[in-house]
């Protein structure tokens, strides 16, 4: 275990006064397993953020997406600050005893580390069952969010809902639906196409077409950077890349040669980064370049982040889904509205959104003392 003391965040993110706060690399050499867990920020409350199980990543993917947590909580008035872990192991090995002995060590290891500053959620490969075996570890049911429909109460009251497809669908839904008609897109006939969501993609597009969309089609790439899985067949990219779209959803599952080339070659009006870190700064802006709108990961993607705050806050499950829609659709008008005032790409704005937050949070701490 080694606790690292800094770490230099991507350029565009810019400020360093907000974290990382806390950054620990582990290693299992009885599981066979190493890892990170990052505590970005805790201005606004215990850091909260996935856990993801991958076969390979690095400190500075973590800390990316432990601040895009902290930004994304900042900007959608949630409560808690930012934070994020892996753990590195080939999950095509493990079996389901092997799996929650694992996530148990995890859950120990957070315990006799940082305590009460990280609250877990669902991220890469991991799910209710997982935040349910890391809760009872703990025995503190708060200590992680997304946890299953059975276990997911609180008070003797159903509480919030799990971390499923159809909360992130839901998420992205409705900045999708918000960022066409700020844009002047019209719902009806837009025409979307989804690459790299998963089965999210599925739900995501059921939802689409009840409002009028048109979903072109909805890819899963295959491992090859030469093509796209469609169904049983692979089909090459450029072809789908030329269709005539209005609407391009891209997910964290996408390649990154299949995110490049769409940068470099898609047609459409707007770009939604539907999964954290899906697009990443150069390719945003390469797309602004070619004056095509790209809607960041800090808004677009939080279905979860809002479904997080109200399992932990005893929320009813029906009112679930009103409340990601209620701030889902005053995150992207506030994004995009900033954006046109000030002659800035959304992201930059989103960014300047949260950090203003911060920053007036941290002024409201130091008055306090």
């Amino acid at each position: 275990m080694k606790l690292l003391r800094s770490y230099k965040l991507p350029a565009y993110m810019t400020s360093e006064e907000f974290g990382p706060e806390l950054i620990l690399e582990f290693n299992y050499a009885s599981e066979g397993c190493s890892g990170l867990i990052v505590v970005d920020s805790t201005l606004l409350g215990p850091s909260k953020g996935g856990l993801r199980i991958v076969k390979a990543t690095s400190v500075e993917e973590i800390c990316s997406l432990a601040r895009v947590c902290t930004y994304r909580n900042a900007l959608l008035d949630i409560p808690f600050g930012g934070g994020r872990s892996a753990i590195i192991y080939d999950y095509d090995r493990m079996g389901r005893n092997g799996r929650e002995r694992l996530l148990r060590s995890f859950a120990r290891l957070l315990n006799s580390t940082i305590r009460r500053k990280y609250i877990v959620e669902p991220d890469l490969n991991t799910g209710p069952e997982d935040m349910k075996a890391v809760a009872e570890e703990l025995g503190r049911w708060n200590a992680s969010a997304g946890k299953p429909r059975g276990y997911c109460t609180k008070g003797g009251r159903k509480s919030g809902i799990p971390h499923e497809p159809e909360v992130a669908a839901l998420g992205i839904f409705h900045a999708t639906v918000t960022a066409a008609s700020q844009l002047n897109i019209p719902l009806r006939g837009m025409r979307v196409l989804s690459v790299g969501l998963g089965t999210v993609g599925e739900q995501l597009s059921s939802k689409l077409v009840g409002v009028g969309a048109h979903v072109t089609g909805i890819l899963e790439p295959s491992s090859s950077a030469e093509g796209v899985t469609e169904g049983n067949s692979v089909t090459g990219i450029p072809g789908f890349l030329k269709l005539g779209v209005d609407v391009i959803i891209v997910g964290c599952q996408c390649p990154r040669a299949l995110v490049e080339r769409i940068s470099e070659e898609a047609d459409a009006k707007l770009v939604i980064e539907g999964g954290d870190l899906a697009l990443g700064h150069e390719l945003r802006e390469r797309l602004t370049r070619r004056d095509i709108v790209t809607l960041p990961d800090l808004v677009a993607n939080c279905g979860g982040a809002v479904a997080s705050l109200c399992e932990l806050r005893g929320m009813r499950p029906e009112t679930v889904p009103l409340v990601i829609e209620k701030r889902a659709v005053r995150s992207v008008i506030e994004v995009l509205g900033r954006a046109e005032l000030q002659d800035m790409t959304p992201a930059e704005a989103a960014v300047q959104l949260a950090e203003n937050k911060l920053r007036g949070r941290k002024k409201e701490l130091q008055g306090a003392h």
